[in-house]
């Protein structure tokens, strides 16, 4: 399947030289740099919208794969291909370790087919603040599964791709060290 599949590497940040050469191997992989005029990092919902825009408009592939630049594919990254449902995420992690939105799929890798997203509403992908507008009452990811379910569709995890993610390294005696998520410094019980 991984024939019918439009792989996107979100390359807004240095792309890992992990995924860099397991893309090589795919038979239609872009980086969206090279497909959107201007890139907004901070309006990533935006981004990941015109992405699909132009999957649409640009292939006749089935579906598309979008990756973040600080994802890392492993052996079960291939079952991403070989699903045959329609909305999809990898399980991968947050920076902190812990599951990506409780363990519902996120946008770090998330397959969507071209019958998904011809049915749900525009836009895709969008940022909901709270009714003050200090706060994200849902990010891209939530509101791209709440698209996906109101056109009856049910987005699944499977496969696995791993997070790349900020640690810090405490010597110990001899060959003995501490590893530690940066996003955990300082907090209780966590390394300082």
């Amino acid at each position: 399947m991984v024939e019918n599949v439009q792989v996107v590497i979100f390359d807004g940040a240095p792309v890992n030289w992990v995924l860099r050469k397991w893309a090589d191997d795919l038979p239609h992989c872009q980086y969206a740099s090279h497909v959107i005029p201007k890139i907004y990092p901070d309006l990533v919902g935006m981004w990941r919208n015109q992405l699909c825009d132009w999957f649409l408009k640009a292939t006749t592939l089935d579906h598309i794969l979008m990756i973040d630049a600080d994802m890392i594919p492993c052996e079960e990254t291939m079952e991403l291909f070989e699903s045959k449902l329609d909305v999809i995420g990898g399980d991968c992690v947050q920076p902190d370790g812990a599951p990506t939105h409780n363990g519902e799929i996120g946008c770090g890798c998330m397959r969507i087919s071209r019958y998904a997203l011809e049915s749900m509403e525009r836009p895709w992908f969008d940022w909901i603040l709270t009714p003050s507008g200090l706060d994200v009452k849902h990010c891209e990811c939530s509101h791209l599964r709440m698209r996906a379910k109101a056109a009856g569709f049910n987005p699944v995890m499977t496969g696995q791709m791993m997070h790349i993610v900020q640690a810090y390294v405490k010597p110990g005696d001899g060959e003995k060290f501490q590893l530690s998520l940066l996003a955990n410094y300082g907090k209780p019980g966590k390394l300082k």
